[in-house]
């Protein structure tokens, strides 16, 4: 039993001399890994001094970091002795403004200038007392101790370098990109005026809308700036200047910020007139449907063969309308774009003028000699379209359409006697819609009609043979409309 115990003890013995003999061995590898560290960072360190470089050190970081609530700056920045951890430290109870200036000149050095009194724009000089009183235990930087004091005491506070300064009222202009004047849109369209039974009977539409931004600002920022404060204007140059304590600054800037939203995004606008035969309209109906994904027509016998027919689509992004108007459908088109501004009239003209006689005057001279003087006039043909868009959420655009279609179907001549004048026949059909859209959605206007009626004369070689050759089709007309915001700076 001796002799086992004895082997034993000699075995732990080895295996203690065995871990000693690598802990020495970790432990000079560790120290000649330190020492080369040393030795590299020291070298680079003299490298960096040589090329006249900055070498920074790897230090170890031990420790908590501290942050500080610091305010903003209102004027420059504040000593920074005073901005630390323990730059302010003060215990207020029903402290008025006098008692919190002086604490603050007592522990900085910094004189304090309360401000009170102001000239109205009328000339007029008015007092406005600071009546508040305050409760508050700081410690912390004085900025952040400043913040507290206005929030609480509805002030101001700015430093100039030299003193802080507490101002009972606040003076702030902010730029606004709202139109800098008024305009009144007025769509009029007339129906047919005709008697049956003895009885008259007519139709019209009326409608007009005035646009004043800055009447409606007015509006807005009347009841928030109750007297003495107030709000000056300036539409020319786009500027409004709030006068008032800071908690009416910051209801103003919520009624600024909610136009500077909606006037500073612009709407973009493309829009087209397609011509199409009245028997085809359901191969260009198919034609739409395979232009966007998730295309759907409404109306028990599609959208495009109804009358009148208003359809709103949407995921119909990728439409083209460029190649929609190359569809063998199509007889004619007009495509038109634009960018307007959120209650601005944006006019897209496409319009040929067509002059005509509309009057001669034959006069007789001495000697039976006569003289012919020719009145003429002109009729506009094509299409006037007026847009007025609006942007009533970050999401919607309420948009007031106005489309006024002329067109020339006969200029016949007219004899009487020696005088010969021309009378025009104008197709007029006029479409007013006004919808409340999505930026990406597609409004299409259908069902309108009429007959048309071509005519070709052919000769063959010598002018022997040849013939007329005419043909009268239906075409329909289809205006698609497709509205966009775009924000500014990429927003």
């Amino acid at each position: 039993m001796r002799r086992k115990s004895l082997c034993q003890a000699v075995s732990l013995l080895t295996v203690a001399a065995m871990l000693a003999g690598c802990d020495n061995t970790f432990a000079a590898n560790d120290s000649i890994s330190k020492v080369n560290g040393l030795t590299e960072a020291q070298a680079a360190r003299m490298a960096q001094m040589q090329k006249g470089g900055v070498f920074v050190e790897k230090a170890p970081y031990y420790g908590k970091e501290v942050r500080v609530a610091q305010g903003p700056v209102h004027g420059k920045p504040l000593p920074r002795q005073y901005q630390g951890v323990h730059g302010f430290s003060v215990a207020f109870s029903g402290a008025d403004m006098a008692m919190i200036s002086s604490e603050i000149t007592k522990q900085t050095g910094i004189p304090v200038n309360i401000r009170t009194r102001y000239t109205l724009p009328d000339g007029k000089l008015v007092e406005i007392p600071i009546g508040s009183r305050l409760t508050l235990s700081h410690s912390g930087s004085l900025s952040r101790f400043l913040d507290l004091v206005a929030d609480r005491m509805d002030v101001g506070w700015t430093y100039d370098g030299t003193a802080i300064t507490f101002d009972r009222m606040v003076t702030k202009t902010y730029a606004l990109p709202i139109p800098t004047t008024s305009s009144k849109f007025t769509t009029s369209i007339a129906g047919v005026t005709g008697t049956q039974s003895g009885a008259s009977r007519s139709a019209s539409l009326t409608t007009q809308s005035t646009e004043d931004p800055w009447g409606e600002l007015k509006s807005a920022l009347g009841p928030v700036t109750p007297s003495p404060a107030y709000a000056n204007f300036q539409p020319d140059i786009g500027r409004v200047t709030i006068f008032g304590p800071p908690s009416v600054q910051a209801q103003a800037a919520s009624v600024i910020d909610d136009f500077n939203a909606t006037f500073s995004a612009r709407i973009g606008l493309q829009i087209g007139v397609f011509w199409v035969k009245a028997d085809r309209s359901a191969d260009f109906e198919a034609a739409l449907g395979a232009a966007g994904s998730h295309f759907a027509l409404t109306g028990p016998s599609g959208a495009l063969s109804g009358n009148g027919v208003a359809t709103i689509t949407s995921g119909i992004a990728t439409l083209n309308l460029q190649a929609l108007a190359q569809n063998q459908d199509v007889v004619d088109y007009r495509l038109g774009s634009t960018i307007a501004q959120s209650g601005v009239v944006s006019p897209i003209v496409l319009t040929t003028t067509q002059n005509y006689v509309s009057g001669t005057n034959v006069t007789s001279g001495v000697g039976g000699t006569t003289s012919t003087s020719i009145t003429t006039s002109s009729v506009d043909t094509g299409l006037s379209i007026h847009a007025l868009p609006r942007l009533i959420s970050s999401h919607k655009i309420q948009l007031d359409l106005t489309v006024l279609n002329n067109d020339l179907t006969a200029l016949q001549t007219f004899n009487a006697g020696t005088s010969t004048v021309q009378l025009p026949t104008v197709d007029q059909r006029a479409i007013h819609n006004d919808s409340v859209l999505r930026p990406g959605e597609t409004l299409i206007l259908s069902g309108y009609e009429q007959e048309t009626a071509t005519r070709t004369k052919t000769r063959s070689f010598g002018f022997l043979g040849g013939g007329n050759k005419s043909d009268r089709q239906k075409v329909r007309m289809i205006i698609i409309v497709r509205p966009t915001i775009i924000p500014l700076n990429g927003a």
